[in-house]
C-alpha cells in the first residue's frame, strides 16, 4: 500500500493507522479521498500521505481493509451462541440484524467506494476475498454450534453459513440502512433469516 518509511517502524505504524482512520472519516464525510483533508485530520502533511499511499485508490484500499477487519471482528463478537441460547433464535436475530445495520450505516460510504473500484483494483479484490473468508469462518462456527445445541436446524453447515453471510452483505443498502427498528422491513428480514435457520419445530413460532 505504498512505500513505508524504513526507520522507526513503531512510529511509522502509528502514523499509518492515523492516516487510515483519517481516510475512513474523510470518505464517510466527503464521499471521496482528498490528500489535503486526510492529512489535516491525521495531523500530518500531504507529502506524508503520499509517502504511505501512492495513489488515492491505494488509500481507499487501506480504508476498506480497516473496515473489513472491523466487520470480521464485529461478526466474531456478535454471533455469540451463548447469547443465542439465552435469547432464543428470533429475539437474537432481531438484535443481531439491528446491530449489523448500524455497522453498515457507519461504514457504508467506504464499502460503496471500494465496490466502485473493485473491478480495476486487484488489491481491493484480494482484501475482499481474504476478509470474507475470515468472516465466513465465524458464520460457520456459529451455525455449527447452534446445530449442536439444536437451536439451528440440521443441514449443510457450510452452505447455511455462506447463505447467512451473503444475505447479510445485502444489508448495506439505503432502504435497509434507513429502516426503523422493528418496522415492517426489519421484521421481514428477521423473519426470513429465522425461517432459514430455525429447526422444523420452531418454524411456526411467532416472532
Amino acid at each position: 500500500m505504498g512505500a513505508e518509511p524504513h526507520t522507526n517502524t513503531g512510529r511509522a505504524a502509528k502514523t499509518r493507522l492515523r492516516l487510515v482512520e483519517a481516510v475512513r472519516s474523510t470518505i464517510e464525510d466527503e464521499g471521496a479521498v482528498s490528500a489535503g483533508e486526510v492529512a489535516r485530520r491525521a495531523g500530518t502533511s500531504s507529502a506524508t500521505f503520499y509517502n504511505y499511499f501512492e495513489s488515492h485508490e491505494v488509500a481507499v484500499a487501506g480504508a476498506f481493509d480497516a473496515a473489513m477487519v472491523d466487520l470480521v471482528a464485529f461478526v466474531e463478537h456478535e454471533l455469540d451462541v451463548a447469547e443465542l441460547l439465552d435469547a432464543e433464535l428470533t429475539p437474537f436475530l432481531e438484535g443481531w440484524t439491528w446491530r449489523a445495520f448500524g455497522f453498515f450505516r457507519e461504514n457504508s460510504v467506504v464499502f460503496d467506494l471500494a465496490r466502485s473500484l473493485h473491478l480495476r483494483s486487484p488489491e481491493i479484490r484480494t482484501i475482499y476475498r481474504e476478509r470474507e473468508a475470515e468472516a465466513l469462518a465465524h458464520y460457520t462456527r456459529f451455525v455449527r454450534l447452534g446445530q449442536r445445541a439444536s437451536v439451528i436446524r440440521d443441514g449443510d453447515t457450510d452452505a447455511m453459513a455462506e447463505a447467512m453471510m451473503l444475505t447479510s452483505q445485502g444489508w448495506n443498502h439505503p432502504r435497509v440502512l434507513s429502516c426503523e427498528r422493528n418496522g415492517a422491513l426489519h421484521c421481514e428480514i428477521v423473519h426470513a433469516m429465522a425461517a432459514h435457520l430455525a429447526p422444523p419445530s420452531k418454524q411456526g413460532d411467532p416472532a
